[in-house]
This record gives structure tokens, sequence and C-alpha cells, in this order.
């Protein structure tokens, strides 16, 4: 009998410590703790956006966008700007979007500093912050990128601006609702006047152009404006160079 119970007792600590070595073998659930890592870049260029770099807006809406890693997925990415967040929730890289700030000067007038940063939450919940970057903000009248709802100055507004390789310059396409001066300005992306070409002549229709010598503009963006003698109307926008 007390052999019996020696064997069962052995079968007894024998499953136990099989047991054991089973849940000792089986990985833990692992939790995801990580947030994602999110850093803001110029809507423009495609780099990363630096302190003190110029940020140029249409009508007072900025276009920014954002790169987001996470070790699984990214759920969303917001915008802060001075501390308040703005602007739409985005979903999909690049995470587009525009930035509305008020109060900010024409270009030709002094630039105001803005900091920005965004958010980026994963699926898990862990949300990660960019670092902050502080901006120098002015805005110009009209659009150069695609900013959805946001129309164009009825009386002047720019329609295309190509390089044209063979000649060596660029070409300002814009349209006027009447007859009117127009001087164009081409600007760095930093507000540094590079060129200003005046008209010959009054314009007026949908087909009018304007061509400013390539060796003005830099090899990237530029800003083009253009604007009425009078000072009445004004239009421009960011527009990409091609690298010559």
């Amino acid at each position: 009998m007390n052999s019996y119970r020696s064997l069962v007792r052995a079968i007894m600590v024998l499953v136990l410590l099989s047991g054991a070595s089973l849940r000792a073998q089986q990985p833990l659930s692992s939790v995801d703790t990580i947030p994602p890592t999110v850093r803001l870049l110029d809507y423009h260029t495609g780099g990363a956006l630096q302190d003190s770099s110029s940020f140029v807006g249409f009508n007072n809406d900025f276009p920014i966008m954002a790169e987001a890693v996470d070790d699984d997925s990214v759920l969303w990415v917001r915008y802060i700007v001075d501390s308040v967040e703005t602007g739409p929730t985005v979903g999909t890289p690049p995470y587009a979007a525009s930035l509305s700030i008020p109060k900010v000067n024409w270009m030709e007038e002094n630039p105001i500093p803005v900091t920005l940063s965004a958010l980026a939450m994963d699926r898990s919940g862990n949300i990660g912050r960019s670092e902050p970057v502080t901006v120098l903000a002015y805005t110009v009248v009209g659009s150069g990128v695609d900013l959805p709802g946001k129309e164009r100055p009825a009386a002047l507004s720019i329609t295309t601006v190509r390089y044209r390789e063979a000649a060596g310059t660029v070409r300002i396409s814009f349209a006027t609702q009447r007859e009117m001066p127009v001087t164009a300005t081409i600007s760095d992306l930093s507000g540094r006047t590079l060129a200003t070409v005046r008209g010959d002549r009054e314009y007026e229709g949908s087909d009018c152009v304007l061509e400013v010598d390539a060796r003005y503009l830099p090899p990237g963006g530029c800003v083009v404006q253009l604007q009425a003698r009078d000072g009445k109307e004004r239009a421009g926008g960011v527009f990409m160079m091609p690298r010559w």
C-alpha cells in the first residue's frame, strides 16, 4: 500500500513539474507601451521643418504634413499651434493638413513666430509628440497648392507657373477681370526678394503672361506674387521649380 501511495505521489509530482515547464516555455503576452515617433515636415520640400524657417500660408491657411512611425500602426496625427490643437485629425500618410493661423502678416511685413508640434496615436492608445518647432509665419493671397474650399481672388489670379528650359525663363500665366498694369515679385521661401518684373502694358483676360529670367530663381521652391499697380488686387502662391 505504501509503495502504491509513493507511486501516485511520484506521478502527481511529475505532472505538476511538466505543467510548470510548459507554462515557462509559453511566451508572455506583450503589451504595447511604445508611442509612435513623429516629426514635422515642410509641405513644399518634404524635408524636416526647422526652427526659424519660413512657414508660408495662403489666405491664412497653412499647409503642413508629418512623418509618423510606429512598431504596430499609426491611428491618427493631430497638429498643435502655440499649445492649441488646430486643424483636422488625419489618418493616412503623409498626414497633410491645412492649419488656420489668424492674424498673420502679409509677407511684406515682419513674419510672426509660431510654435508647431504634432501628436500621433497608435492602435494601443499610446501617444507620441514631436519636438516643437518655432517657425516664422507669413501669408500670401491666393493658393499655390490644393486647398479645398479656398477660392482664388476674382479680380486677379495666377493660373500656372512653368519653367521653360529652352528659353531659360519662367512663364507666369494669370487672369484678370479688368484692365490693370501688373507687377510680378519673385521671392525665395525665406521671403527674400529675388526679382521684380513690371508688365509692359495693361492686362485683361484669362491668357495673360509675364516671363522672368530663370537666373533669378532658386532651385526648388519660390514665392510668386502678382500685384496691380494701384495696390488693390494681389494674388500669389508657392510654386516648385525644377532643379536645373
